[in-house]
């Protein structure tokens, strides 16, 4: 992407380089044509991805498909990549890029009818969220990095984990960082 942050300063690669790589790579990848990607929107995806130090380091053997593997690169990032009819195949990172009050609120007075809503149910959250990695410090050896929430746990009376699978995570911090992230979403009830 010729950004000059492809590489971590822990030494491992960025995770949209190594998504970038499996949308276009006639190898292993998916092949799609890079004259079809939207460059900015990957750049600068590629540059948050650096500072938030989201850094892949392993390797991956497809036992899967090019899809699930992308899949699972994409969520690691959290991230939504998408066919925009003029730009071509963009990217966008699931970011707190908001403004709470700029967001509308929506009301009786300016909403006619609302249909087939269901709220969230709480059978349908996780209090326990975990994710398998390989720890680098330990010769590789492999690890689990947790979150739990005890107040789900509480609301649910029960037990409800969810394993995550992030490939080339290497080191407990970025670990951390990722299940961290996710179990509170995981958590919560939201609407189908």
């Amino acid at each position: 992407l010729n950004t000059g942050f492809h590489r971590l300063p822990d030494d491992s690669y960025n995770r949209i380089e190594a998504l970038y790589e499996w949308a276009t790579n006639p190898d292993f990848g998916a092949q799609h044509p890079v004259s079809e990607i939207h460059l900015p929107s990957w750049r600068a995806a590629a540059i948050t991805a650096y500072n938030d130090g989201l850094g892949f380091s392993g390797e991956i053997n497809t036992g899967g498909s090019v899809g699930e593997v992308f899949d699972q690169l994409r969520a690691s990032v959290d991230a939504e990549v998408y066919e925009h009819p003029r730009d071509g195949l963009k990217i966008k990172l699931i970011r707190k890029d908001y403004s709470i009050p700029s967001i509308p609120l929506l009301n009786e007075s300016n909403t006619n009818q609302i249909d087939e809503y269901t709220p969230g149910d709480y059978a349908d959250t996780f209090n326990k969220t975990t994710l398998d990695y390989t720890n680098a410090a330990n010769n590789y050896q492999p690890a689990v990095a947790v979150y739990e929430d005890p107040a789900n746990r509480h609301l649910q009376r029960r037990a409800a984990s969810k394993s995550l699978q992030y490939p080339g995570v290497s080191n407990a911090e970025l670990a951390q960082k990722l299940v961290t992230r996710d179990g509170p979403v995981l958590a919560q009830p939201f609407p189908p």
